[in-house]
C-alpha cells in the first residue's frame, strides 16, 4: 500500500499532524502499534499532569475538565475523542519494525504488511525503551523490580511487601513514593533534577513563563540554546516537588543518588545504606528510533540530527521530540506548534492553499 503521508503513533504528537493534513484533505495514514493514547493509558492510575488545564488543548479541540491538573483518564479520553474525526485514517495494532528508503520512497516494514509513503512523519515519543541501570541485575532474585512505566498502583505490589525503594525523584519517582508511602516503608533515592516552584507570587508557574514568552524561546537563538544547555541535561524539570518537604511529610526515607546494589541492600553515594524487599525504578526512557529507523539520521550518541523535527532526508520528519523547537515541545500544547511547521514544510514545494488555523 502506498500513502502520501504516513505518520507513525497515535499519541499526541501524531494526532496533531493529522489534524492539519485531515483539515487539508491530504492522502495520509497512521500507523499505531497498540491503541490511541496507548503511552497514557500505561501510566500508573494516580498520575495527574504538571501542566495545568489550560495549556493542555490540541489545535482545534478545547481541553475541558473541572480539575487544575488533569488526570491520565482524562488525557486518554480527550486524545481518544480528538481522534475520531480522522478515525478512518487509523490503523492499530500495527508495530512498524523498519524504515528504509527505496528510490524516492519510504519503505515501513511492519508486524501486518508492508507500506510505501512519499512522507513519513515519526511521531512515536522520545519516551522509547524504558531505562534500568545495569546494578540492577545484582540484586536478589526475591527482590521485586517494576519500572514507574509498569507500576500502576498500591495493589502492584504483595501487602507482605514493608520495604519498597524508589530510584529517582522526578515527577513520575515521587508521585509513586508518595503513593507508596500509605502502606510500605518507603526510601526514595535523589536524582540530579531541576527544580522550580509550583507558584511565584501566588501564581502557577505556567503563568509566568507563558507571560514571559519562554515558552516560545526557539532552538538555535542565544537564550533558547542557553535554557536547552541548562535544562536537557537535567531531564524534565519538577514543579512544587521538593524531596526534602516530601520525605517529612510523608515518612520517606531520603538517600542520595543511588551507587550500588547488592543482594537486597542499596547504597547511595554517601555510602548510607537500605534494606529493601521492592523496588521501583524511576529513572526514565532511553529514545529506540535508531532501532528500526535504517537511516543515517542519528549522532555517536543514537540522538536524531533534526532541525525543529526536519532531517536531511527529504521526506523524513520527527514530531514530538524533547526540545524539538522550543522547552513546550513535548507538553500537549506545544506539540501542536510543531506539527504546524511540518506541516509547512510538507507543503514548502507545492503551490497548493493550505490551512494551518487552528
Amino acid at each position: 500500500m502506498h500513502k502520501k503521508h504516513i505518520i507513525i503513533g497515535a499519541g499526541q504528537a501524531g494526532l496533531s499532524i493529522a489534524y492539519y493534513l485531515d483539515k487539508n484533505k491530504e492522502d495520509f495514514l497512521i500507523l499505531e502499534r497498540d491503541s490511541v493514547a496507548s503511552t497514557w493509558k500505561k501510566q500508573y492510575d494516580s498520575l495527574t499532569l504538571i501542566t495545568p488545564n489550560p495549556f493542555i488543548s490540541l489545535a482545534g479541540k478545547k481541553f475541558n475538565t473541572q480539575n487544575k491538573f488533569p488526570t491520565k483518564n482524562e488525557v486518554v479520553n480527550y486524545l481518544k475523542d480528538y481522534s475520531t474525526t480522522f478515525a478512518d485514517h487509523i490503523v492499530l495494532d500495527t508495530q512498524v519494525l523498519e524504515i528504509t528508503q527505496e528510490e524516492k520512497l519510504y519503505r515501513l516494514t511492519t508486524n501486518k504488511g508492508t507500506y510505501h509513503a512519499t512522507n513519513v512523519i515519526v511521531a512515536s515519543g522520545y519516551n522509547g525503551d524504558p531505562f534500568v541501570p545495569n546494578m540492577a541485575k545484582d540484586l536478589n532474585d526475591g527482590i521485586i523490580q517494576y519500572h514507574s512505566s509498569t507500576y500502576k498502583s498500591l495493589d502492584s505490589l504483595p501487602e507482605k511487601t514493608s520495604r519498597v525503594a524508589v530510584i529517582g525523584s522526578g515527577n513520575s519517582g515521587i508521585a509513586i513514593a508518595k503513593e507508596l508511602s500509605k502502606k510500605h516503608n518507603v526510601s526514595l533515592f535523589e536524582g540530579n533534577i531541576k527544580r522550580f516552584p509550583r507558584k511565584i507570587l501566588g501564581i502557577d508557574i505556567f503563568w509566568w513563563v507563558g507571560s514571559l514568552g519562554l515558552f516560545k524561546v526557539k532552538r538555535g537563538t542565544f537564550l533558547g540554546d542557553k535554557l536547552a544547555k541548562k535544562l536537557i541535561p537535567k531531564g524534565d524539570p519538577t514543579y512544587g516537588y521538593y524531596p526534602e518537604k516530601i520525605a517529612k511529610k510523608h515518612n520517606i526515607k531520603l538517600f542520595k543518588r543511588l551507587v550500588q546494589c547488592n543482594g537486597n541492600i542499596l547504597t547511595d553515594q554517601n555510602e548510607d545504606f537500605t534494606e529493601i524487599d521492592a523496588v521501583v525504578w524511576a529513572t526514565g526512557f532511553r529514545t529506540n528510533y535508531h532501532k528500526f529507523i535504517k537511516l543515517n539520521v542519528f549522532d555517536s550518541n543514537k540522538q536524531v540530527q533534526h532541525f525543529r523535527g526536519t532531517t536531511s532526508y527529504d521526506g523524513l520528519y520527527f514530531l514530538g521530540l524533547k526540545w524539538q523547537s522550543n522547552i513546550s515541545s513535548f507538553l500537549i500544547f506545544g506539540v501542536k506548534e510543531d506539527a504546524k511547521y511540518i506541516y509547512k514544510k510538507l507543503n514548502s514545494k507545492r503551490k497548493k492553499d493550505i490551512c494551518v488555523t487552528d
